[in-house]
């Protein structure tokens, strides 16, 4: 319908790399200015309700057309800015053993201060990102990235926006899956889907997955207007089996998303 319409082209058009995407969705990358930010995450003249600004990375785009529901049923407007390649908009330099130091395709600073530049009493910013991804943090022969690795960033771009009077939702991505995992899941027409589980301990990334938001969840529990959803705890068991699909239906569409 053209609600669904409007917000297909709302999500392609505050899509900050778009020249990363292939055949008719690829368009050259925007200059990413105050003027672009400000169209994407700031309300509109005339716009009276509290707003919910969606930001981050591949996994903040794959929430983009669940996330607008729950916002319209808590009465918010909803926003949003996203990328790839970068944890927008978090800054390299301060994150524990990322092996960047710099994003290329958009000004940390200038995302970060725009944004809450925007942002009135209780708005809503929801930050999703796939903390776990190679790039993002550098994964020691036989370890894990440290698991306060993103903790300054994002104390920081939480100052930012508590200091608008709004409020901060921390969402992860999900777990990784092992490399054939997801064949084996989907099936062949010779043979039934694999298993509906598979075990985090399986590839590193799902197990820092599950224990950086573990630790998120207790060293941010005492900060008013910050929150970390917990997303492991939804797809995972204590066991750490997480899903793989939900009765016949694949969950996954590639390995990480």
């Amino acid at each position: 319908d053209a609600r669904a319409a409007a917000l297909q082209e709302r999500i392609k058009s505050c899509n900050m790399t778009p020249q990363f995407l292939a055949g008719p969705a690829y368009r050259p990358q925007p200059v990413v200015n105050a003027a672009f930010i400000r169209r994407c995450t700031h309300s509109a003249p005339g716009e009276q309700a509290p707003k919910l600004v969606l930001i981050g990375d591949s996994f903040a785009e794959a929430s983009a057309e669940h996330v607008p529901l729950a916002a319209s049923e808590l009465g918010y407007d909803f926003k949003l800015i996203n990328g790839y390649g970068c944890p927008f908009p978090l800054d390299f330099e301060n994150i524990k053993g990322s092996p960047w130091k710099l994003c290329p395709f958009a000004d940390r600073d200038l995302l970060a201060d725009e944004l809450a530049a925007g942002l009135a009493p209780g708005d809503l910013v929801v930050l999703r990102l796939d903390f776990p991804k190679t790039g993002y943090v550098d994964y020691p022969l036989g370890g894990l990235p440290p698991l306060d690795a993103y903790d300054q960033e994002l104390l920081r771009f939480h100052a930012k926006v508590a200091a608008r009077g709004a409020n901060l939702l921390i969402m992860g991505a999900n777990p990784t899956l092992p490399p054939d995992a997801l064949e084996s899941a989907q099936g062949q027409w010779f043979q039934l889907p694999g298993d509906a589980t598979f075990d985090a301990a399986d590839t590193p990334q799902a197990q820092y997955f599950l224990a950086q938001e573990r630790h998120l969840r207790a060293a941010l529990a005492d900060r008013p207007g910050l929150h970390v959803f917990p997303t492991g705890e939804e797809l995972c068991d204590p066991r750490g089996r997480c899903a793989l699909r939900d009765d016949a239906k694949l969950l996954y569409f590639d390995l990480e998303h």
